[in-house]
């Protein structure tokens, strides 16, 4: 519909092109950190909902047609709510959330959690689905990972000495080409190519 939302460090805003402004969504937040509505992550689910990452107050959906926010808490291990950098959404409903304390997935109809165990240490930054339905993940300093459609084996690609691999290890955005190759874009290394 060409609605235009913006997360900021005050919460939610919304263009409402009509009436050329900005209207404003808040949340009552769980802590006091430096920005507690700060959001980091927008998504806009496949049921026209947004999915909110946030800083200090874990995952929010946010139901356009109510205003309301709902909390989704997500807590790390010293039962703080985890900094989400990163969301995605699967065709089997689930929701993939990158955050500071590795990967979890909520499974949207039940509202369960669940921590992958296999990157429970990562920084998740990004998400990215290839036109053969693989999975890639970036991350802060790890480098990369791709999941296969069969899930049957993961794939880890870091920075090395060898003139093949990677030029950096924090990997903030990918894109796919119409040849179905993957460009990533690195915050240490610059720009790779990835031949698929």
């Amino acid at each position: 519909s060409g609605d235009i939302w913006v997360g900021t460090r005050n919460g939610l805003s919304y263009y409402h092109k009509g009436m050329d402004k900005f209207m404003s969504y808040t949340w009552k937040a769980s802590d006091k950190g430096g920005d507690p509505q700060e959001i980091c992550q927008i998504l806009e689910g496949k049921d026209g909902h947004l999915w909110i990452g946030t800083h200090y107050d874990g995952l929010l959906r946010f139901d356009r047609l109510s205003g309301i926010f709902t909390p989704y808490k997500l807590q790390d291990n010293n039962n703080k709510n985890t900094w989400i950098r990163s969301l995605f959404e699967t065709g089997d409903g689930a929701l993939l959330i990158g955050t500071e304390d590795g990967l979890l997935t909520l499974d949207i109809p039940s509202k369960k959690v669940k921590v992958v165990k296999e990157f429970s240490k990562a920084v998740v930054y990004s998400f990215m689905k290839d036109h053969e339905d693989g999975l890639w993940l970036g991350t802060y300093f790890n480098g990369l990972y791709y999941i296969p459609p069969q899930k049957n084996d993961i794939r880890w690609y870091c920075e090395s000495d060898d003139s093949q691999s990677m030029t950096g290890s924090a990997v903030s955005q990918f894109c796919e080409d119409s040849k179905g190759n993957i460009w990533i874009a690195t915050e240490d290394g610059g720009l790779n190519y990835f031949n698929t």
